[in-house]
């Protein structure tokens, strides 16, 4: 039995001139704007990581202090939540 390519892969253009069949390539100026817009979204996606799983870790640890009673829930300063309750 011998293996196929698929039909997709012979609709592609050999050419380096066009991408998929859609047009040029960027100029060297918008192919380095996107490569900056890239690597700032990558920066953003992987500090919003960093801060998901910092915040993760703090309630776990949270969490678990609660649940052993190493800490007690009427000896928790939170004064913005007494703020959102007042109003």
């Amino acid at each position: 039995m011998t293996r196929q390519t698929p039909l997709f892969f012979d609709q592609i253009p050999k050419s380096t001139e066009t991408i998929f069949g859609l047009g040029l390539i960027p100029s060297k100026d918008e192919q380095e704007q996107i490569v900056q817009t890239l690597r700032a979204v990558d920066c953003r996606l992987s500090n919003f990581t960093k801060k998901k799983q910092t915040l993760d870790e703090l309630f776990r640890t949270l969490l678990h202090q609660l649940m052993t009673a190493k800490i007690r829930v009427q000896d928790l300063d939170l004064p913005q939540l007494e703020d959102a309750v007042a109003e």
